[in-house]
């Protein structure tokens, strides 16, 4: 679902994926962030 959202809210999913990254499994914030810009994906990827 998350994935699908980014199409239309990219900044809002960001922002949920950086605020839950550490709770959510991988593979779920993989897909959440797969549509996203290659800079984005490198923030949401990082460990904190």
């Amino acid at each position: 679902m998350l994935k699908e959202t980014s199409n239309s809210f990219p900044q809002e999913v960001l922002e949920f994926v950086m605020n839950n990254k550490n709770e959510m499994p991988r593979t779920a914030l993989r897909y959440a962030i797969e549509k996203l810009p290659p800079k984005q994906k490198r923030a949401a990827m990082q460990k904190p």
